[in-house]
């Protein structure tokens, strides 16, 4: 489709919209549908391009859509937008209309429908991507245009549904005015023991225009603690690996586009999420866990008869000296098992295992090694699996004794013919 036949559509739609609305055919679902920006809100710095969606929540029977997004042309312009693979029409047999888009001095209107003689889509999903870029120095709101005939949907049978009770918008939000701080920190001891404090410090955290006022910690297990300081303490109670989650917030406010838009008084707490968390794993000692760290093959790639060696990396992370097999495996086969004897805590060792492959049968095969001990406390991390190995066909081969002597018997012949043939050539008599 056109531009100009998309402009003239739009206002087809509209009235069409406003007829449907007339006749009282509107229905309104218990669940409202909502058509919101994700992520809500975003940091960009000037010249960087970002992308956000425009995703639709608890979704009935929608056969077409239009949103009008407006934003602030002095800090953001449009620079693309496009239906992702998955966007939330594709579902249907005959797939989607292409995507329209209308670009206007504040605004970006959009809009697709299905084709072919179906049902609306119902459920969540993405309804398009749009590829903004950063102007200069500021901020934005990326507001739903929630007006009757901007932002509807439209039903199998052409029911529309305007922003109202069943159909909400929520706006997104962009800007580099105040820089979101960074979150990071490290805990000691590396390996701790069940009911063992663990120090954990955030003083690598850093805000480069402002300063930090909360560090706030998930730990993992349920606990939970906002503190000012830097540091804290916590225990486990039962070995296993924990994700602890670090998020720190400075001392920044809300602009007064930031609150009239969002009703607050601070940033909000997304913003946070999104740019100042940090995660990292604290894995408790147990008495028996033995991890398989590596595993690799040399050479990759071998004649059926030839033998590949395969080194195999294990470590000790438990407490306890341990013995244990570690078989490798070429797919689900067993290529060799050797035994590790008296592996002391916190030590590692590299086996070498020599996999003849005689008889293997000609293709490529996955590597990988295992390591078995009873009563490992995460025994997911005893297997390793990495690379690859060809086995090729052997190519047979003629002795090269076979050939010399061929060679022989072939001159021999060859004599044997010559001779022949000059006793049988009569002479020519001289005058």
């Amino acid at each position: 489709m056109t531009l100009r036949k998309f402009v003239l559509w739009l206002p087809i739609m509209f009235l069409l919209s406003i007829m449907l609305i007339s006749s009282e055919r509107i229905s309104y679902s218990a669940t409202a549908t909502t058509i919101r920006v994700s992520p809500s809100i975003l940091f960009a710095e000037q010249g960087e391009h970002f992308e956000i969606n425009l995703t639709i929540m608890s979704a009935v029977d929608v056969y077409a859509w239009q949103v009008n997004m407006t934003f602030d042309p002095s800090v953001v312009s449009i620079v693309n937008a496009f239906l992702p693979a998955d966007n939330f029409l594709e579902g249907r047999p005959m797939g989607t209309i292409g995507l329209q888009m209308f670009k206007r001095s504040r605004s970006v209107l959009l809009g697709c429908n299905i084709k072919g003689d179906y049902e609306g889509m119902s459920g969540s999903g993405t309804l398009v991507t749009v590829e903004l870029e950063v102007l200069q120095k500021g901020e934005s709101v990326l507001k739903i245009i929630d007006i009757v005939g901007e932002t509807y949907l439209l039903d199998h049978n052409l029911v529309v549904t305007d922003p109202g009770s069943a159909l909400m918008t929520e706006d997104g939000y962009i800007s580099n005015i105040d820089h979101p701080p960074t979150a990071s920190f490290t805990f000691s001891p590396a390996k701790p023991n069940v009911n063992e404090d663990i120090t954990f410090n955030a003083s690598a955290s850093y805000d480069s225009d402002g300063y930090i006022v909360q560090y706030e910690w998930n730990f993992g297990d349920g606990t939970k603690t906002n503190v000012t300081n830097p540091t804290t303490t916590h225990a486990y109670s039962t070995a296993q690996t924990y994700t602890v989650k670090l998020t720190v917030i400075d001392n920044a406010t809300a602009t007064q586009l930031m609150k009239d838009t969002f009703n607050i008084t601070g940033m909000l707490h997304t913003w946070y999420e999104l740019y100042s968390s940090y995660s990292a794993s604290v894995k408790l000692l147990v008495d028996h866990d033995i991890v398989v760290t590596s595993v690799s093959a040399s050479p990759t790639s071998v004649t059926v008869g030839e033998k590949v060696t395969i080194g195999v990396t294990v470590e000790n992370q438990g407490k306890n000296t341990e013995t244990f097999d570690v078989t490798a495996y070429y797919d689900g086969n067993t290529a060799g098992t050797k035994t590790v004897e008296n592996l002391v805590a916190n030590d590692s060792e590299t086996l070498t295992l020599t996999w003849d492959t005689t008889g293997v049968t000609p293709k490529n095969y996955v590597i990988k090694a295992e390591a078995s001990l009873e009563g490992d406390a995460n025994p997911g991390d005893n297997i390793f699996q990495d690379g690859s190995v060809t086995v090729k066909a052997s190519v047979t081969s003629f002795p090269v004794e076979y050939i010399a002597g061929g060679v022989v018997i072939a001159v021999v012949i060859i004599g044997i013919i010559i001779f022949l043939w000059r006793r049988r050539t009569p002479k020519t008599p001289t005058t």
